[in-house]
């Protein structure tokens, strides 16, 4: 879709986007560039070191090039070719026309039109929830786990960090989707953050559906939030602590364990009803 001609020093790289952030980070390196896509500007001038210029041998690419200024990153350009040439088939003949005809004046103002076009495609909303595992390093060796109060003292660093942890890569999580085909078919978006339920953190997945969801679809949604939270792309995401009072606090969003769950929101009040009620012999 674009071409970009990227200058460093001597030697010259010509990738076409979009691609797998990893891959263009390979790229790049091969020519010596160790800066993240995210922090290469464009159009660097004669003084930059790393100069990218951008082209296209389409007609919508040409003017979605047209889109891009010094402002913009490689970064940008990845991330927008990406979510125009992935565009559900629902809104794509519409935004690539608008595209062409020059309709917006930003990149920005375009990516905010895709994901609400997206999300329209989605009428029935869902959240699901589980529960978030924090440890601190004091940096001793010796990490211990949190309770509820302190995840909710940093509610909002923990909120922020997953946030970002997923928006990282330019592929959409969904593509890691590999369930029930009939659930895959009505999936439009997953958004991972938090939200305070009863005094305690939660992790969250907000989804956006064609319709709702059979048991059997929900089910197999469950389970590949889990597997997204054990050992998928959000499998590393303790390796990225959050500085706290107390030391490097440090966020799991799955544990082992037959306390760990995803479920709805009737599930999750009914479980944290249960976990209210006066046990046997208690005071």
């Amino acid at each position: 879709m674009i071409t970009a001609v990227i200058q460093h020093k001597k030697d010259t790289l010509v990738v076409e986007l979009p691609k797998a952030n990893t891959d263009l980070q390979i790229k790049l390196l091969s020519i010596g560039v160790r800066t993240l896509p995210q922090n290469i500007k464009l159009f660097g001038g004669e003084d930059a070191e790393i100069d990218v210029q951008l082209a296209s041998s389409s007609r919508v690419g040409q003017h979605l090039c047209r889109l891009f200024n010094t402002e913009n990153s490689l970064g940008d350009v990845n991330t927008t070719a990406y979510l125009v040439q992935t565009a559900d088939e629902g809104i794509k003949t519409d935004l690539e026309h608008d595209i062409y005809y020059d309709q917006y004046g930003t990149a920005a103002e375009l990516i905010n039109d895709i994901k609400d076009r997206t999300l329209a495609l989605g009428p029935v909303k869902m959240s699901l929830y589980f529960p978030l595992t924090g440890n601190i390093d004091e940096g001793d060796g010796n990490p211990f786990t949190v309770g509820d109060s302190f995840l909710y003292d940093y509610r909002y660093d923990i909120n922020d960090l997953i946030e970002e942890y997923q928006d990282r890569d330019v592929e959409s999580i969904l593509e890691y989707f590999d369930g029930d085909a009939g659930a895959k078919a009505k999936l439009v978006s997953a958004q991972w953050s938090t939200e305070i339920v009863d005094g305690t953190l939660y992790g969250k997945v907000d989804l956006r559906l064609r319709e709702e969801l059979t048991e059997d679809e929900l089910t197999s949604v469950k389970d590949w939030i889990a597997g997204q939270n054990s050992d998928g792309a959000f499998e590393s995401l303790e390796d990225h602590p959050i500085d706290s009072e107390d030391g490097k606090l440090s966020i799991s969003l799955w544990h082992g364990g037959n306390d760990y769950f995803v479920s709805t929101r009737d599930e999750l009040d009914e479980y944290i009803a249960q976990q209210n009620e006066p046990k046997i012999g208690g005071m």
